[in-house]
């Protein structure tokens, strides 16, 4: 049992019957004070949601593969979750996400691929991969989501992209206007430092 003093009796009771509900199932995120916080510390998306829950059910999937393939097929899968993981954080602090969303894009059909190979050889039981097969194709297509609204961001009315002109790099519609406005040329964050404001 947790002990803490800022919980409740109601609390302490309500974390107790979580944990008793959980026993041979997924864990909720509801158990202990660490999650309750952690939800109130940072702003997660629903997207992050999905994924944190993928690896509650990846996790003790991959710690019962065969021993041979530990440190093969279940090593690779852990590695792309953790890339996935990160890109969707990183991408959600960034102000242009375009390239990272398209890494994120990659890495998702990398772990389709390993978790069909995995099925296919026999070390997931189907109810395993089907519930690991929604979790990722619902992230498939937030991402492709995301993605799609980023594009639609960073084109003029011509269909083509805004570039600053100093560096060349993509920058969004709204950072075009700013710089042309107080620099007199399309400028990314970076450029605009260098650039002194129009007078």
């Amino acid at each position: 049992m947790l002990k803490c003093s800022i919980l409740t009796k109601r609390e302490e009771r309500h974390v107790k019957e979580t944990r008793s509900s959980t026993v041979g199932r997924t864990r909720t995120r509801t158990i202990g004070v660490e999650a309750r916080h952690f939800d109130k510390a940072y702003e997660e998306l629903y997207i992050q949601q999905r994924v944190y829950d993928m690896g509650l059910e990846l996790w003790p999937v991959l710690a019962n593969f065969p021993r041979e393939q530990r440190f093969i097929l279940a090593q690779s899968m852990r590695e792309t979750y953790n890339h996935i993981r990160r890109l969707i954080f990183r991408a959600n602090k960034k102000y242009t996400k375009k390239d990272l969303l398209r890494e994120l894009d990659v890495e998702i059909g990398a772990f389709k691929t390993d978790l069909r190979w995995a099925n296919d050889l026999g070390y997931l039981k189907d109810p395993q991969f089907d519930r690991l097969s929604e979790h990722i194709v619902e992230v498939g297509k937030m991402v492709g989501g995301w993605l799609k609204a980023e594009k639609a961001e960073v084109l003029d009315e011509e269909g083509k992209e805004y570039k600053c002109s100093k560096c060349n790099a993509v920058i969004t519609k709204r950072i075009n206007d700013y710089s042309t406005k107080y620099h007199g040329q399309p400028l990314c964050y970076a450029c605009q430092k260098l650039v002194p404001k129009k007078k």
